[in-house]
């Protein structure tokens, strides 16, 4: 945390919380953080700057947020497996990166997973699944048939 007079702060601090999505209109991301504050240097109200390093996850496997199925006790997707046919797979999320999330486990990279049309399938049955790219699933949602 740098400070108004641009002295940097000598203790780190630790995110305690933060709000789901990025505002789409400014492009930031509310983030609360708690610093030690030992010296009472750091008074309420003051104007800080802060500095925050995020962890980095290569390789993160993201899903559109209309493909997840959220139970009382489950969180869910639909995928196809290797014969067409629907198995619903529990998964573990992450944060919501706009209209994304990220997974944390459940998934492999590579599997297909149904974006639309889960309310005319079950696991078990038997589909035509149109697979469709990144790009042309921002514009146009997979559907099965």
């Amino acid at each position: 945390m740098y400070l108004a007079d641009g002295s940097k702060f000598p203790h780190a601090g630790k995110v305690s919380n933060t709000l789901n999505e990025v505002d789409k209109r400014t492009g930031t991301l509310e983030v609360q953080a708690q610093f030690p504050n030992p010296e009472k240097s750091v008074l309420p109200g003051q104007f800080a700057r802060v500095k925050y390093i995020r962890e980095h996850l290569a390789d993160a496997i993201t899903i559109p947020v209309k493909a997840v199925q959220q139970t009382q006790s489950l969180t869910s997707v639909l995928v196809t497996n290797s014969k067409n046919e629907v198995e619903s797979r529990v998964v573990k999320l992450g944060q919501r990166v706009g209209e994304k999330f990220i997974v944390l486990s459940g998934l492999k990279t590579g599997e297909n997973i149904i974006v639309e049309g889960q309310m005319a399938v079950r696991p078990g049955m038997k589909v035509n699944p149109v697979v469709k790219s990144e790009a042309q699933t921002a514009s146009q949602p997979t559907q099965v048939r």
